[in-house]
């Protein structure tokens, strides 16, 4: 039998907790080229007004709760366990009606600045 040697995945970061007017952004990720961070969101809460991100894309992970979203048009209704991706130049907004909701946003390229800046 071979030895094997393992490492300690040198990229694990402290997740670092933003407060975002009534939402809660928990960046778990920050490399500058992709962004993980866990959001929670207040029900209610009316999120950005639609808008697109040119190089920016976005994949949504539903935690808990219900998310409201609109791509390019197309509004639909995500729960737990569902899945969005958004690609860049897309159309879109998101938002929570009678539920709260946790969501996990992966960012490619990272928009932990971004985040970091509206927290201040």
């Amino acid at each position: 039998m071979s030895e094997r040697s393992e490492q300690r995945f040198e990229g694990r970061q402290q997740p670092e907790l933003l407060v975002i007017g009534p939402t809660e952004a928990l960046l778990r990720h920050d490399d500058g080229e992709m962004g993980v961070v866990e959001m929670r969101l207040p029900a209610g809460f009316s999120g950005p007004p639609a808008h697109v991100h040119r190089d920016h894309s976005h994949v949504w992970y539903i935690l808990d709760g219900e998310l409201y979203v609109a791509v390019d048009g197309n509004r639909q209704i995500l729960v737990a366990g569902d899945t969005l991706a958004v690609a860049a130049g897309s159309r879109h907004a998101w938002w929570t009606e009678g539920s709260s909701a946790r969501v996990l946003e992966i960012d490619r390229p990272s928009l932990g600045a971004y985040y970091r800046g509206l927290a201040a």
